[in-house]
């Protein structure tokens, strides 16, 4: 899985949760890290805990990281020794986080000159309910011209913010806007665009989509003329309805929006898949910048 709020790249250790009872191990499907057979591991002094998303704690050591052809070495990464309960059923066996922070895998392979270009290009694919499809493209050191139109627009990273956060003016569909203005977060891992709860609620009556409180989603029907526009330094993107609208049976479909449940983010949003499937994400590490550009659908 990639993440491009965290820094780090994770896998669960050899030793994950070793001592939970096997039917209740988090890590007992994972495959698991073992120092003791690379030969060019080295030993840290580090430990990490991450709480922002799911509960991981345990060490960091240092290795080669391999991503296709491309190999960074002598690279911090951390080894988990407690996972999430969450996590049992992932499909995934660790975190490969991507920001420009400190720490980052890309961001050392940018100070070893490894890549052709300083940016990462993410292409997310709309699969619909079709199961093991190829979900998208990651590009390391460049633009993926394959699934991705040439035509970039760039906006800076916010200053003084930690992750892929830029600014957003204003958010509208219908007779509906707001331009309140508020830092909006790139997240691939984020599987629905996510904001402030007044203005999500009333985005969705705006839609014509009801919002159901035992599941804590907005339903929709599926044929709905639904497009929701972001205004993001002097360009609007649009999200059209093939990719906010989501169908989760025969004629069940809901609405790729949810709200905070609390106040503490209520000025925030992130911009989730719905947003990503629609433009690609260049994430350009060393000038401090996400490009956004139409992506190809089949």
């Amino acid at each position: 899985m990639k993440d491009l709020v965290i820094c780090d790249v994770f896998c669960a250790e050899k030793s994950c949760c070793s001592l939970r009872v096997n039917d209740t191990n988090p890590c007992r499907q994972k495959r698991r890290f073992d120092m003791r057979e690379s030969s060019s591991y080295r030993e840290t002094t580090s430990s990490f805990m991450i709480r922002r998303k799911r509960y991981v704690k345990g060490f960091s050591g240092r290795d080669t990281i391999r991503l296709g052809d491309l190999v960074i070495p002598n690279t911090m990464f951390g080894q988990a020794e407690e996972i999430d309960q969450s996590l049992v059923h992932a499909h995934f066996d660790g975190v490969l986080g991507l920001s420009w922070m400190p720490g980052s895998p890309l961001l050392r392979a940018v100070e070893l000159d490894l890549l052709e270009q300083p940016i990462i290009t993410v292409f997310l694919k709309r699969t619909g309910s079709e199961e093991n499809a190829r979900g998208g493209m990651i590009t390391y050191g460049g633009l993926d011209l394959e699934n991705c139109e040439e035509s970039v627009s760039y906006e800076p990273v916010a200053p003084r913010r930690a992750y892929w956060q830029i600014k957003l003016n204003r958010v509208s569909t219908g007779n509906y806007s707001t331009d309140i203005g508020w830092y909006a977060e790139s997240d691939t891992g984020a599987s629905f665009i996510r904001g402030p709860a007044a203005i999500i609620s009333a985005i969705a009556r705006e839609l014509g989509a009801q919002y159901d409180q035992s599941n804590d989603l907005y339903f929709i029907g599926c044929d709905a003329p639904a497009a929701l526009n972001f205004t993001i330094g002097t360009k609007q993107y649009t999200v059209g309805a093939k990719n906010l609208i989501i169908k989760v049976q025969k004629d069940v479909c809901i609405l790729g929006l949810s709200h905070w449940s609390g106040s503490d983010l209520d000025g925030h949003w992130l911009l989730g898949d719905p947003f990503v499937r629609e433009y690609c994400h260049v994430y350009d590490l060393a000038a401090k910048k996400i490009g956004f550009v139409k992506a190809i659908q089949d």
